[in-house]
């Protein structure tokens, strides 16, 4: 089986405490196999509780395909920017922690 990471979904995230669990719910109940796309969560510096819940949800959920940085809130440009450099996918998919997807 090929390893490759055909998708990267970059999440930029900066106080969305409300919407965050949701979001990152509907980003790893994906149709395709967990080996074959990433989870780039870029928090932007959050000042209220997104870092904690991105931190326990990860934990909670052994969600090896998640990676979380958490940086000085540059504005969500520089986040997603980060992302994308950091991001191993044939394609990208840019995910407003605020939207969920299905």
């Amino acid at each position: 089986m090929d390893n490759t990471i055909i998708l990267s979904i970059i999440i930029s995230a900066y106080n969305v405490e409300n919407y965050i669990k949701k979001c990152l719910c509907s980003c790893i109940n994906q149709d395709i196999n967990k080996e074959l796309y990433e989870i780039i969560v870029i928090d932007d510096g959050s000042k209220d509780q997104t870092p904690e819940i991105i931190d326990s949800f990860i934990n909670t959920n052994n969600a090896y395909n998640i990676n979380v940085i958490h940086k000085k809130n540059g504005g969500v440009s520089s986040a997603r920017n980060f992302g994308i450099n950091l991001s191993r996918g044939k394609y990208l998919w840019l995910v407003d922690a605020d939207d969920y997807i299905q």
